[in-house]
């Protein structure tokens, strides 16, 4: 996935993959297969603790639009893996945590 942890892209061009993977998930994710749609979430999480504040922020967005489409009983690890970056000593892990609480539960 190009919005990932990994740093081999630039900051801009992981953003926009990630914000296109978020307009494309909109469309699609009820379509796609489970294991595919278990792989987007898996590798989305990871996102949340990033260095960069963009992607944690886009990371956010996109977990927001899953929650959106499945709810939350459609991915029962988000809530323990939220948690559990709030309980981190990181910064960026507390601050993707609250960036991705802040959009999923905000009034629609």
């Amino acid at each position: 996935m190009v919005i990932s942890i990994e740093q081999g892209k630039s900051v801009e061009v992981r953003q926009a993959a990630g914000l296109y993977l978020k307009n494309n998930l909109r469309n699609m994710f009820k379509s796609m297969q489970p294991a595919y749609q278990q792989y987007v979430k898996s590798e989305l999480l990871p996102c949340l603790g990033a260095a960069d504040k963009h992607i944690r922020s886009t990371a956010g967005t996109i977990i927001s639009v899953v929650v959106q489409i499945e709810g939350v009983v459609g991915w029962p690890e988000l809530l323990q893996a939220l948690v559990s970056c709030l309980d981190s000593n990181d910064l960026n892990h507390m601050e993707g945590a609250m960036d991705a609480l802040s959009k999923v539960w905000s009034p629609f």
